[in-house]
C-alpha cells in the first residue's frame, strides 16, 4: 500500500498537475496529495512534452515518497502503466496495452512497429526535492472543440468503447485504489 488515503484536491482549471503538487510538496504536503484538474493551460509529460489538456480528459498527479533504489526509478513509468491499465480494464469494452514506457494505447493499434496508436492515457514522472510526482493524463470525454489529431499518437476517449456511466469522478475512483493496492515505488 502506498499510502492510508489519498488525499484529492480538485481544480476546475490549473495550468498544470504537477505544478500543483510541486506547490504542495513546497509548502511541506504529506505523500497521498493527489491534484486533479478538468482542464490543464500548460500540461506537460516526459521529456517536457506538451499535453493538450482540453474539458473533457481525467488530468491527476500523485505525490508520493519513493522508497525504490535509485537504480530502480527508471522502472516507475512502467509500474504505474500497468496499474493504471488494470484499474481502466474494467470499464473498457476494448483491450488495452502498453506502449513502452510511458502510454496507454488500444492493443488493436499497437505494435512496435506502428507509425501511429490510438492513445488512450499519458504518464509522466519526475522526481522533485526527493519526492515522486506521477502525472497522469486519461481521454474520457471528446472536447467541445476536438481538433484533427497530428502526429503519431491519436486520441481516443472511454467514452467511445465502455459499457458503464462514465464521470470523471468513475475514472479516478477506479484507478486510484488499483494504484495504491499495486504500485511499489
Amino acid at each position: 500500500m502506498l499510502v492510508d488515503s489519498w488525499n484529492v484536491q480538485w481544480f476546475d482549471e490549473t495550468p498544470s498537475t504537477n505544478v500543483e503538487v510541486k506547490n504542495r510538496i513546497n509548502e511541506g504536503v504529506a505523500p497521498g496529495y493527489v491534484a486533479v484538474g478538468r482542464k490543464q493551460t500548460s500540461g506537460y509529460g516526459m521529456r517536457g512534452h506538451v499535453w493538450v489538456s482540453p474539458v473533457g480528459g481525467l488530468y491527476f498527479s500523485l505525490l508520493l515518497q519513493p522508497t525504490l533504489p535509485p537504480e530502480q526509478l527508471s522502472e516507475i513509468p512502467m509500474r504505474v502503466a500497468r496499474a493504471v491499465m488494470e484499474g481502466l480494464q474494467p470499464l473498457s469494452i476494448e483491450e488495452l496495452t502498453i506502449k513502452p514506457q510511458n502510454d496507454i494505447v488500444l492493443k488493436r493499434s499497437y505494435s512496435p512497429d506502428s507509425e501511429t496508436r490510438e492513445k488512450l492515457v499519458g504518464i509522466s514522472t519526475e522526481i522533485y526535492k526527493e519526492r515522486l510526482c506521477v502525472g497522469i493524463g486519461v481521454n474520457v470525454f471528446h472536447p467541445e472543440d476536438e481538433k484533427e489529431p497530428t502526429g503519431a499518437n491519436i486520441p481516443v476517449y472511454l467514452e467511445d468503447f465502455n459499457t458503464r456511466e462514465l464521470s470523471l469522478e468513475t475514472v479516478l475512483n477506479a484507478v486510484l485504489p488499483v494504484l495504491n493496492a499495486k504500485l511499489v515505488v
